[in-house]
């Protein structure tokens, strides 16, 4: 019986006796529903409204993981952002920020976000990565480029990200007009490539 279901947990969601920990583990049991009965989405969207500000990192990040295997990087997007205010050290969430900071070309964002990691997490190679592609495509190759060259130090057996590295270095020395070196890097990565 879905919608008595669904009524009890909305008056679960916005009780005020009931504690914070329990909210979460119903919202999150909820999340998990709709995504196997999308029909019940409406629902979904009404109840988050209903709840107060004071969302869990887990539940924030419940509903962006729903929202992201929605095909909604926008909004999933957002509760991740609100997950990142919350824990600003939590390098899943920081990785996962950028990244679609990058796929929606917020490449502005995407630098100033991992330019900010780094700091935090100096020996991540994605964090370089993504702080490369960034600043290439804000066309600040050199920045691009030194970052790159720090950052792929790090990579260690994981040849599709060294692959991406060097593509990344081939575009940034392109753009700064030394093809010697853009075409270096990109035979490297064609290299990877064919695995060699």
């Amino acid at each position: 019986e879905t919608d008595k279901a669904i009524q009890s947990m909305k008056i679960v969601l916005t009780s005020p006796v009931i504690k914070p920990e329990a909210k979460t583990k119903v919202l999150n049991d909820f999340v998990k529903f709709v995504s196997a009965n999308p029909e019940y989405e409406s629902e979904l969207i009404e109840i988050t409204s209903l709840i107060s500000e004071d969302k869990s990192v887990k539940t924030l990040t419940e509903l962006g993981q729903y929202h992201l295997q929605m095909g909604d990087k926008e909004k999933a997007l957002n509760y991740f952002e609100e997950v990142v205010k919350q824990e600003p050290k939590n390098f899943n969430i920081i990785k996962d920020v950028m990244l679609l900071n990058l796929d929606l070309k917020n490449f502005k964002r995407a630098e100033k976000l991992s330019a900010e990691a780094i700091e935090l997490f100096p020996a991540q190679p994605v964090l370089y990565l993504a702080n490369g592609v960034a600043n290439t495509n804000l066309n600040k190759p050199k920045v691009a480029a030194k970052n790159l060259e720090i950052g792929v130090d790090y990579v260690i057996d994981d040849t599709k990200m060294l692959t991406d590295f060097y593509k990344q270095l081939s575009q940034a020395y392109k753009m700064m007009n030394n093809i010697k070196k853009s075409e270096t890097f990109a035979k490297k990565a064609q290299a990877l490539s064919n695995g060699q």
